[in-house]
């Protein structure tokens, strides 16, 4: 469908603007340029917030409902107008949204409480920016960024009213961390996973409640009795997977169970891809997470039950087990890997005489194939030395020989891609594409200290997402169900996101708005009485974190197909 505006008198927008807005003159502007195309306007919202004497000017809120006086306004060219005011006038640092489209906020303020409250968020990566955009639209919530990266750090806390940040070493700078522990009341930890035992121990001490958008390690169950003794909530896996994955399932496991059904089998799906637009490269594959770790992804071992059946995948093996995705999207053309132990998931969702339990990974078609050439190449190895390796050639040779050495690279790449010749060319067309052979060849990364740190930065220069390129995350559910009378039953699910160019990524959206909604429960006190490590599969979390979300443009839809009619008739 189309996101355009439509003319007509009594047609409108909701914008917002953030930066400097008063002292740099930027609100009066756009206000004029609504006078000059004859639109009404309402403030519904307007932030500004005391300055001590010295302190750095503070950026201001305002949200405006802009209305057309007539058919001849098109809504669409004065927003645009308004940008380019954004764009120009630059000691504002401002940026422009729309409320009213899909995929942006909805509502200018989504945290509402009477007590202030603390957020400590751990971390100012890629994912920081929903959370603190989220919580930071309340008076009542001081967030606090505390990173490696002070620069970073102070970006991302300028987009809370009440934001501020701290520049320091989080590893190992212990009692700093703790004073800020201490003096939060919730703690949001988006550090990798490793960390977050020691975190926790801190939350621990101080009874301050932890959410994390991980999964849940066998370091952070040894303290649930801690954590319970404390009389804290630790949340893990409240991300997108895990997360909303969890929660999206859930709830139609409940449903079903609430209507005396039983569970018979159960697939579940979810990639982070470039939107078809932007998948303009060999790999049909660009990063918004680091790509060291979709490397380690992709040698993980996996298991699931497959109609009846235990199927057992080698790290080694998994590239060479993506299969056509066919349930949703076809035309867009995605394939899917198993992703790790789906039967642990049996005990998480309560799954009893179940035939199929299956959980994977969406990429573009053909992209595990390649992938799976270059790892047999070498590419993926952590352990070989490589002190005498200062350029592709050095590094390829060093490859070839760890392998039997052959007589050509065409010949090398032949055999790793197990004789198939279309599948060798393609994949030697991909390192050309890279720089790493023929006459366009990129700089070696010298520092790197193996080949698998070489392919990973090589990768990351080169498969980036460019400043008005949009990500994409999917991700799908199928659920059979059968009933006593015979029936048998279908559910679908499927979440589709786009990133918005050059503000939010989807994974940026889908990862850190649950774990800010779900940290915004614990500080309303709508978990009160639950302690000790926790996931959200329970209803009195998943089922206001999904509500959430569908106002912050996260909304699964939803179908069921009834197979086999029972004795009583339902319509899903």
């Amino acid at each position: 469908h189309s996101s355009q505006t439509q003319k007509g008198e009594g047609e409108s927008i909701s914008i917002l603007l953030h930066g400097h807005l008063f002292d740099t003159g930027l609100l009066n502007q756009c206000l004029d340029v609504l006078e000059l195309n004859r639109c009404s306007f309402e403030f519904l919202d307007c932030t500004v917030q005391y300055r001590e004497k010295g302190q750095d000017p503070i950026k201001s809120r305002v949200v405006l409902k802009v209305t057309a006086s007539g058919e001849d306004v098109d809504l669409d060219k004065v927003e645009g107008q308004i940008g380019a005011l954004v764009d120009a006038i630059l000691p504002a640092e401002a940026t422009l949204s729309r409320l009213d489209k899909s995929g942006l906020p909805t509502r200018p303020a989504y945290v509402q409480g009477d007590k202030d409250k603390t957020v400590l968020l751990l971390g100012s990566g890629r994912v920081s920016r929903s959370v603190v955009d989220l919580l930071g639209r309340s008076k009542n919530r001081k967030i606090i960024v505390a990173s490696n990266d002070e620069a970073e750090a102070k970006d991302v806390a300028s987009l809370a009213l009440r934001g501020r940040h701290a520049g320091m070493d989080i590893a190992n700078d212990r009692p700093r961390l703790q004073k800020l522990v201490q003096d939060s009341d919730i703690v949001i930890s988006l550090l990798p996973a490793t960390m977050h035992p020691k975190v926790a121990e801190l939350c621990i001490e101080s009874k301050t409640d932890l959410v994390t958008a991980s999964y849940e390690s066998d370091e952070m169950r040894q303290l649930d009795a801690a954590a319970k003794n404390a009389g804290i909530i630790m949340l893990n896996e409240v991300g997108l997977d895990p997360g909303l994955d969890h929660m999206s399932a859930k709830k139609m496991i409940d449903e079903i169970r609430d209507r005396g059904g039983h569970v018979t089998s159960f697939s579940s799906v979810c990639g982070g891809l470039p939107a078809p637009e932007a998948a303009d490269n060999p790999f049909q594959y660009k990063f918004s997470w680091s790509p060291r770790g979709v490397i380690s992804a992709c040698q993980n071992d996996a298991r699931y039950l497959w109609e009846g059946h235990i199927v057992q995948v080698t790290g080694n093996e998994l590239l060479a087990n993506a299969a056509p995705f066919v349930e949703s999207w076809p035309d867009l053309q995605l394939e899917c890997l198993p992703n790790r132990d789906s039967l642990k998931y049996e005990k998480t969702y309560g799954f009893e005489n179940i035939d199929t339990l299956f959980r994977g990974t969406l990429r573009y078609r053909g992209f595990s194939r390649m992938m799976h050439v270059f790892q047999t190449m070498g590419f993926f190895d952590s352990t070989t030395p490589i002190d005498s390796v200062n350029s592709w050639d050095d590094l390829l040779d060093l490859l070839n020989n760890s392998r039997g050495g052959f007589s050509s690279i065409e010949d090398f790449m032949l055999a790793c891609a197990e004789d198939d010749y279309e599948e060798a060319m393609r994949a030697r067309a991909c390192l050309e594409w890279l720089g790493m052979i023929g006459d366009n060849k990129v700089p070696f990364p010298t520092e790197a200290r193996s080949v698998v740190d070489v392919f990973c930065q090589l990768l990351e220069d080169q498969l980036c997402y460019g400043e008005t390129e949009r990500d994409m995350v999917c991700m799908h559910h199928t659920i059979g169900a059968e009933f006593s009378d015979g029936t048998i039953e279908k559910h679908f699910s499927s979440l589709q996101v786009f990133g918005t160019e050059a503000t939010m990524s989807a994974m940026c959206k889908t990862v850190g708005v649950p774990a800010g909604i779900a940290a915004d429960l614990i500080l309303k006190g709508e978990l009160d009485g639950k302690t000790g490590l926790l996931l959200p599969t329970s209803k009195a979390i998943y089922q206001p974190t999904l509500e959430a979300c569908k106002k912050e443009g996260i909304v699964f839809e939803e179908h069921v197909k009834v197979e086999q009619q029972g004795s009583t008739s339902y319509v899903g």
